[in-house]
């Protein structure tokens, strides 16, 4: 062989291993969003155990609500069931949306995942960004881990860069008939 086709035959098998890869990522994303979806579905449903269908045996959940890490599928369940039927702030009403920004296959069978989350018809409403482990059991994509962050969607201009109490912008005025500083000496 020459050198010529030596080099045309590496190039079609990197090229062939590019487009199989290629293949098994967008199949990889195509799962990963139909696990979302059906995780909207079962918030727009109220359905709790929906939810825990959604995740792995010994899966974790930080909601966004806060209260700390949830370990293990029946104990997210009992904390999704809780939010969802609980004194406000809960879920009840709630619409979620999530939009998948970005899977990124770790292996063959686990994806880390980015996604966008709006949340409207509850009283906290608002904007969310998810990372979320997933696992893949047979053709089904799982929820090893999930954390929800509270994204502050407000301008620039609107944040309180400086926490704590801030001065009053005008001061209140001494009535007219009290004494200056040095009448009371």
């Amino acid at each position: 062989m020459t050198k010529t086709k030596v080099l045309i035959a590496a190039l079609a098998a990197c090229s062939a291993l590019v487009a199989v890869e290629s293949s098994a990522a967008s199949k990889a994303d195509e799962g990963v969003k139909q696990t979302f979806a059906q995780l909207d579905k079962c918030v727009a449903n109220n359905d709790a155990k929906c939810v825990g269908e959604l995740m792995a045996e010994d899966a974790t959940l930080l909601p966004a609500a806060g209260g700390g890490i949830v370990k293990g599928r029946a104990a997210i369940v009992a904390s999704v069931q809780k939010a969802m039927g609980g004194p406000a702030p809960n879920m009840t009403g709630a619409k979620l949306t999530h939009v998948v920004e970005n899977v990124r296959p770790i292996g063959d069978d686990r994806a880390l995942v980015d996604c966008a989350v709006s949340v409207s018809g509850e009283e906290r409403g608002g904007a969310y960004h998810a990372v979320a482990l997933m696992v893949l059991k047979g053709d089904k994509w799982y929820f090893e881990d999930l954390r929800t962050y509270v994204v502050d969607t407000r301008p620039a201009a609107e944040k309180n860069p400086t926490p704590g109490p801030q001065a009053p912008a005008n001061p209140p005025t001494p009535p007219a008939d009290a004494p200056t500083p040095a009448e009371k000496s």
